[in-house]
């Protein structure tokens, strides 16, 4: 990409060009560093043997510290030689904090402890595991990293503080470069650049400025404030414009364009339709309006009925796939990228209940389980008893059977005493005794 020189001695005017992310401009065979904003360091090309490509270049007592495609390594300024190579391999950028240096690759973020243990930052928040592609410190020493891809994360105390993403309001997770300035963490990516207010305990988008609001390129390469003063770096030049300057902008409403009922359209006037229970796959169609955000709008939304909590979308679609029976209100405003609230449009409408959930079908439902269930029992008590009654009448047949076959053991004994007996009597001379106990036997 060309580039203008801006070094004292080059008697050129300044020319047109595309601003990039560079901290060393290179001349050949020499290499120039900017130090402190006006003086320049010369150092030759060969006492960055095996930096390759630099990327980034931070500046601490008499110490650079200097991320090149090959390594990231530790160099001094006095003594013109490296010092220390701290990681082998690609790198995109290097920051130190405290005592704890950090690497910046295309496969995550490192860090190198003091005891130079290099540890894998990826193991913290799976967005470390992305490109890195900036790191620079902020308030209460958070350390705010950029990715390719992922978004930012806040860094603190081994611990992810912060996490901005395009869900939750970014326009881009290409986040190229970033700009720390008192509260405001400023983010260029390849859509725009976002204003971020990190005053409070939860950061958050208070204002994004695209090519729609005058800046020459929506990729965004460097940032750098002063004041309310801005100058953004892009591919297509610079852009420099005061914020107190820009005009407020407060024109946002809200559509409801469509509302699909099972595949079947409605009218979006139609508000307290009342539905069948089968029809319960909802689409809602909507278009937020505001004629300068170039399409950069926010949805916030809550379907009462269903859930109290307001939720955050891009989308001009929302689903409700498979709703239960019940009433239902949809609010839902648009925000434009100024901040501007829309009107709340509100949709209300009803998913009738199936048969089941009626209440003379439930209590039917028991009448007939209670009807079943005092059947069930009645039949097996009458079950029971004549299982009962089965028992006791064979329990009755088998003493009767016991008892005969008690009489047939016992009659053969019973016959022999009584007939001698009765011999006796009849030998003695008592024939009156005699003669009765032959009646008795014979009965």
């Amino acid at each position: 990409m060309e580039s203008t020189d801006f070094s004292r001695d080059s008697g050129q005017k300044p020319q047109s060009a595309g601003i990039d992310l560079q901290h060393l401009a290179l001349r050949n065979p020499e290499m120039y560093i900017n130090i402190a904003g006006s003086d320049f360091l010369r150092l030759g090309q060969n006492e960055f043997g095996g930096l390759g490509s630099i990327k980034t270049a931070h500046i601490f007592n008499d110490t650079l510290l200097l991320a090149g495609s090959s390594c990231a390594k530790l160099f001094s300024i006095n003594e013109k030689e490296t010092l220390e190579t701290l990681y082998t391999g690609r790198t995109t950028c290097a920051f130190r904090q405290k005592d704890v240096y950090y690497i910046g690759t295309v496969y995550g973020l490192y860090r190198k402890l003091p005891d130079k243990t290099i540890q894998f930052m990826g193991k913290y928040h799976p967005n470390l595991t992305s490109q890195i592609s900036q790191m620079i410190q902020g308030k209460d020493d958070i350390l705010w990293i950029s990715t390719y891809g992922q978004g930012i994360i806040g860094f603190k105390d081994n611990k992810v503080v912060a996490v901005l993403e395009k869900k939750n309001g970014l326009t881009s997770d290409i986040c190229r470069c970033m700009h720390f300035d008192g509260n405001s963490l400023w983010i260029g990516t390849d859509k725009g650049l976002n204003k971020v207010n990190t005053a409070g305990r939860i950061p958050y988008v208070e204002a994004v400025y695209r090519e729609t609001d005058g800046l020459n390129s929506d990729i965004i390469n460097c940032i750098y404030t002063s004041g309310k003063v801005i100058y953004v770096g892009t591919a297509m030049g610079m852009t420099v414009f005061d914020e107190t300057r820009i005009p407020a902008r407060t024109f946002c409403d809200i559509k409801l364009n469509s509302v699909i009922v099972s595949g079947q359209e409605k009218s979006g006037s139609d508000s307290a339709a009342v539905l069948p229970h089968d029809d319960n796959n909802i689409r809602f169609g909507l278009s937020g309006i505001s004629f300068l955000s170039g399409g950069d709008l926010t949805f916030k939304y809550r379907l009462s009925g269903l859930n109290q909590r307001w939720a955050t979308t891009r989308e001009n679609v929302l689903a409700y796939p498979s709703l239960p029976s019940g009433s239902y209100e949809l609010q839902i405003f648009c925000i434009n990228k100024f901040g501007d609230r829309s009107r709340m449009l509100v949709y209300a409408f009803v998913i009738e209940k199936s048969m089941w959930e009626e209440w003379w079908f439930r209590i039917g439902l028991l009448i007939i389980l209670a009807s079943a269930i005092g059947f069930t029992v009645r039949f097996i008590v009458r079950r029971s008893q004549a299982k009962e009654k089965q028992k006791l009448s064979a329990q009755h047949q088998l003493m009767k059977l016991e008892q005969m076959a008690l009489q047939m053991q016992l009659n053969p004994h019973f016959i022999f005493n009584s007939i001698a007996t009765i011999k006796q009597y009849y030998n003695v001379g008592s024939l009156i005794t005699g003669n009765k106990l032959v009646d008795m036997f014979a009965s």
